[in-house]
């Protein structure tokens, strides 16, 4: 692994180090002693996200072939155009104390992250890649309710989801247009109909199904 900036407090973040691309001796990769190949710019990070950045795509909230503790999920789609780590972003809800991810994640421009209560796709219905994993224990979903993603008390995106919103039994709630404007209004969920791993419906960690 190859450091890109180099000055001590750079070199604290997985987000400056990369692979290096040149090739030494019998055919490793590096630069030993000499100086280091160039990584690509780092992630833009959390603390330069504004509203809409983030948005709330897709959620899990009640898997029937697993229990919700180990198979309940959500999805952000990442709209700012830039690639971002997500250490630093809070997820919270009004009906748990929620969490703030501490680790160096890092969601591609266009692309979606999957966070969920477990990463084991043996016992968590069948998931894919998960890209970070939280406790149950502060964030889990009820039948109404809310989520939001803020940094250092600035909002990025919340959903409310009440009564009128689809049942989401076996399916997750999937938003057909992807804005932090959209998914204010239960007219953009629908229950996703692709399914994964055990039987549930949902498209975790890609696009969505269209509410059409």
């Amino acid at each position: 692994m190859t450091l890109g900036t180099l000055d001590a407090t750079s070199n604290d973040s997985a987000l400056n180090w990369c692979e290096p691309t040149s090739t030494y001796g019998s055919g490793d990769y590096g630069t030993p002693g000499n100086i280091n190949d160039s990584c690509p710019d780092p992630a833009m990070p959390s603390s330069s996200l504004g509203a809409g950045d983030l948005i709330i795509s897709e959620i899990m909230t009640n898997p029937v072939t697993v229990f919700d503790f180990r198979g309940e999920w959500f999805e952000i789609y990442n709209n700012s155009g830039f690639d971002v780590g997500l250490n630093g972003l809070t997820v919270s809800s009004s009906n748990n104390t929620g969490f703030t991810i501490g680790d160096d994640v890092v969601v591609a421009a266009n692309d979606y992250a999957l966070l969920a209560v477990n990463g084991g796709s043996s016992v968590n219905g069948g998931l894919p890649n998960v890209d970070y994993v939280y406790s149950y224990s502060t964030l889990s979903f009820g039948r109404q309710d809310n989520l939001t993603l803020s940094v250092s008390g600035l909002t990025i995106d919340t959903v409310t989801y009440t009564s009128a919103y689809p049942d989401g039994v076996g399916a997750s709630l999937t938003l057909d247009t992807l804005s932090a404007t959209a998914n204010d209004s239960v007219a953009n969920w629908c229950e996703a109909t692709s399914s994964y791993g055990s039987g549930e419906n949902g498209t975790p960690g890609s696009a969505n199904d269209s509410c059409n």
